[in-house]
């Protein structure tokens, strides 16, 4: 009997574009060190297995990574598994919005995925986040250094300085830069890190962002990328699970609620991914957000397991 599987491009309406993700569907009956197997066997940067709790709308989710290292949480893998329980026919594409649940270490994340001509169309994580400022910043010039950039004067952008925002599900040192060209050009420098207090002080990951434009609706668009140093220069790797941190970082100066951005990773790199960010204020510190797009499948089969 075969073990069914989808490969989908998360993020993105077009194929090959977006980031690849591997989804087992109906991964019920398999035990971790089997997951584990499979994942490395395929080596796609995330797989999925989910495995449904009885007759409930909740799935237990277990994400690994291409080693077969199990990970606590990340954004494109989550919504194009929310997306695939539709394609797969786990779920009916009723039309409108399904709503249902993950089960991840970091906790239950919520699903919704809106479907039309029975197919799913829109698929998004929602959860709150409680993000603590830190006060420390170090100064622009070790900031450039860092990001391998020949000035300080490229560091922010209007309206916006360098914060690090401390809490769940992870923290991040955001840093604004000028431009998208500024963007395109920075590159993570392990040396000048060392030689800096990000070291000990700062998150481990840098998420840089940038201006570029807006939507025709007039929802502002922001350019991001990841750098630190468990990431390789040349990579530019999803960054759906960083989107609460950017919700919350814009929230300390943005007065619309809700917020509303649309973040795109890839630009400089070939495999565009279209993020629709949605953040509402419940607290002074507490933001309920929603972060979601496009999934297009590119294909599937059965993983034979006789």
């Amino acid at each position: 009997m075969g073990l069914e599987f989808h490969c989908v491009d998360a993020f993105s309406d077009a194929p090959y574009q977006g980031a690849p993700i591997l989804v087992f569907p109906r991964a019920e009956g398999l035990v971790e060190a089997q997951m584990r197997r499979i994942a490395r066997e395929f080596g796609y940067e995330d797989t999925v297995f989910l495995q449904r709790d009885g007759a409930s709308l909740h799935w237990q989710m277990h994400l690994f990574g291409r080693r077969g290292n199990l990970q606590p949480f990340a954004g494109h893998p989550t919504v194009a598994a929310g997306a695939v329980l539709i394609q797969a026919g786990v779920l009916p594409a009723t039309a409108g919005t399904t709503t249902f649940s993950f089960g991840l270490p970091i906790g239950t994340v919520d699903l919704q995925v809106r479907c039309a001509d029975g197919r799913p169309m829109h698929s998004a994580f929602r959860m709150q986040c409680n993000h603590a400022v830190d006060a420390y910043v170090p100064g622009a010039a070790d900031i450039a250094a860092v990001l391998g950039l020949p000035d300080a004067d490229l560091i922010g952008m209007t309206g916006h300085a360098p914060l690090s925002l401390l809490g769940g599900p992870l923290s991040y040192f955001v840093v604004p830069l000028r431009d998208s060209a500024t963007l395109q050009q920075a590159c993570f420098d392990r040396t000048a890190w060392a030689r800096s207090s990000a070291t000990v002080t700062l998150p481990p990951q840098i998420l840089a962002i940038a201006p570029a434009g807006m939507e025709a609706d007039g929802t502002p668009r922001i350019e991001a990328r990841l750098f630190g140093l468990d990431i390789a220069p040349q990579d530019d790797p999803p960054i759906g699970s960083a989107m609460p941190a950017l919700a919350s970082y814009l929230a300390l100066s943005e007065p619309a609620d809700p917020l509303r951005i649309v973040a795109l990773r890839g630009m400089g790199h070939g495999r565009l991914s279209t993020l629709q960010v949605i953040a509402q204020r419940s607290g002074q510190t507490v933001m309920e957000v929603s972060v979601g797009g496009a999934v297009t499948p590119i294909a599937q089969g059965q993983l034979i397991t006789d």
